[in-house]
């Protein structure tokens, strides 16, 4: 096993260089202080603890076995005065029962001599059945013989004292076998933690406070394609994709400050070749004996084939829902189109007019640069003006002109929203206009509402860029755009005898941007309000819903860190509300 690292007051290894770059370097605010930082100047060191039992971490039950009652009640006292629990027995078969017992105590004092099960037996015994709890034995005789010294610990003691014995050294035996079963326990604890840490199936990594790497399994270097020689080398801020690096350094700090008990998120790593992959982390703070912050524990779960297929599922829904509204935006954009064309054909049929006039115009400054114009001229103008209806010219060709205009610039603005909306976007997050996206998202799904409500807008003029993924935010806006459609549909119908209202709204809230979107639908019933957001639930007939539309806006808005949850009245409509930080931000 990896051994521990002493650090240095500052939280850094002893002679040992940081790793990072400088510019990467975990901030100093964030070590902790040294204990001489917190004694206050000229306090004297604290003195040791009276002599009750010199250590509480130690062992203190120990049980003693003697057939003399003089001799079992002397020890006894004598190891209370000490500070041990003692407990009697007379005979070596309850000392056997007692010393085999899952609670037994991991001390014993066995005279060597009882009429029916000797101390020797006993020590054979408890070593054959090898208990997972260790216990030290000590055998007390008054035989002064060498061989029976041997016998005694080839049986299986640990140690032995003669009889009769000096009472400081008898409690000073025992307190060496309770510091070898407190090691011995330490030691197991250690092989086990090490297995367990070495054999686990995801990921698992100790650091310092600093971020270099003290202990990592095989789990994590197959993940990153490091021998654990060179991720040993590594601090973790040099493996970690640099867009994420500010958001674990926050959570780090967090822990330190203690207004987190652990930290989890989802970041991408950068393995050996230069590639990134994704990880479910969970961090947790170890701490020392004192309580001080000693080290992270972290449990990195490779997620990157989800989040691959994650990102297909929400490129597929989004894709599915321009599909359901392609008819609807076919038609928005057939219709200015038609009026281009109608316009355009207009514009064709009155050009050989406007042809013939210009010819005209053209011949007359030719003939009065020469002198007065020629009879045929004025009277080929004159029969120009009959035929020409030059009032109805002067207002409908402008008046074409600029409906054609306007309906190119109708298609323009509803391709340009379908690219933004359907764009697969970018793996980072980037500052989001929380309000452009809302109006792209809102001319994407017109053919959904245009039939059955109107959509107002109250949008916050100064609202700040959001930290966040664009195509995502489009996603939700859209399915609860969708869905509160439906719900006014369920009350309007076909929209002929009056609409409904959409109301969308942002607005910012501290650290906060949040956005709603309100209906004036049938609302949410009271027994499936719990159920909304999950995955597959749907009230619609089958082959019309698949119950992912508000179970992935849920989960957008989580890995945005942010929030989601409505108000409802049955009957009267229901409220969508966001919530999005204006900071980067984790999950956990």
């Amino acid at each position: 096993m990896r051994q521990s690292v002493w650090r240095s007051p500052a939280g850094t290894r002893v002679g040992s260089k940081d790793k990072r770059p400088e510019n990467q370097r975990m901030d100093d605010s964030l070590q902790v202080p040294s204990e001489a930082e917190d004694q206050p100047a000229g306090s004297a060191p604290l003195p040791d603890s009276s002599r009750g039992h010199p250590d509480k971490r130690l062992p203190t039950q120990v049980l003693v076995a003697d057939d003399d009652p003089v001799a079992r009640e002397s020890m006894s006292e004598l190891l209370k005065d000490c500070g041990y629990d003692v407990i009697r027995v007379s005979n070596g078969t309850d000392a056997l029962r007692r010393l085999q017992a899952n609670d037994g105590p991991c001390l014993a004092l066995l005279d060597w001599m009882m009429p029916d099960l000797d101390g020797t037996h006993i020590c054979q015994q408890v070593r054959a059945a090898q208990t997972s709890r260790y216990v030290y034995m000590i055998l007390v005789t008054a035989r002064d013989d060498p061989k029976a010294v041997v016998e005694a610990l080839n049986a299986g003691a640990d140690d032995y004292i003669r009889k009769p014995f000096n009472p400081q050294e008898l409690c000073a035996r025992l307190d060496a076998g309770g510091r070898i079963i407190a090691q011995r326990a330490l030691q197991e604890s250690e092989e086990r933690f090490y297995s367990a840490f070495e054999c686990a199936g995801m990921g698992m990594a100790m650091t310092d406070l600093s971020g270099d790497f003290l202990q990592v399994n095989q789990t994590l270097c197959d993940f990153l394609g490091y021998s654990k020689e060179d991720l040993l080398k590594k601090n973790f801020q040099q493996i970690t994709f640099p867009a994420d690096l500010s958001e674990n350094l926050l959570g780090l700090q967090q822990l330190i400050s203690g207004s987190r008990k652990t930290y989890q998120t989802e970041k991408r790593y950068l393995q050996r070749d230069g590639s990134s992959v994704w990880a479910h982390v969970i961090v947790s703070l170890v701490r020392n004996a004192d309580g001080r912050p000693a080290a992270f524990f972290a449990q990195i779960q490779d997620i990157t084939e989800r989040r691959h297929l994650e990102e297909q599922l929400r490129q597929a829904q989004k894709l599915e829902a321009i599909g359901q509204l392609a008819a609807g935006i076919s038609h928005e954009i057939n219709t200015p189109t038609q009026y281009v064309s109608d316009n355009t054909m207009f514009l064709k049929q009155t050009w050989p007019v406007i042809q013939e006039f210009i010819c005209l115009a053209r011949r007359m400054h030719e003939e009065s640069a020469a002198g007065p114009l020629s009879p045929a001229t004025i009277s080929q103008f004159g029969a120009w003006l009959q035929k020409a209806d030059v009032e109805y010219l002067l207002g409908e060709v402008p008046k074409a002109i600029e409906q054609s205009l306007e309906g190119v610039q109708r298609v323009a603005k509803i391709v340009r929203a379908m690219k933004e909306f359907s764009h697969p976007g970018s793996e980072e997050k980037s500052a989001i206009d929380i309000n452009h996206a809302i109006h792209t998202t809102i001319t994407v799904a017109c053919n959904a509402w245009k039939y059955v409500s109107e959509v107002e807008t109250n949008l916050d003029p100064n609202l700040p860029l959001v930290p966040g993924f664009a195509g995502g935010f489009n996603q939700v806006i859209l399915n609860l755009l969708i869905n509160a459609a439906q719900a006014i549909a369920q009350v309007v119908g076909d929209g002929s005898g009056g609409k409904g209202t959409i109301l969308v709204t942002t607005r910012h809230l501290e650290d906060w941007v949040e956005i709603s979107v309100s209906d004036t639908g049938s609302g949410i019933p009271e027994a499936i309000r719990a159920r909304v957001f999950e995955p597959f639930f749907t009230t619609k007939p089958l082959g019309q819903g698949t119950g992912q539309g508000l179970a992935l806006a849920h989960s957008l808005v989580r890995e945005h860190g942010g929030r989601i949850w409505f108000d409802s009245e049955v009957g009267k409509g229901t409220t969508f509300f966001i919530r999005l930080p204006l900071a980067l931000a984790t999950a956990g």
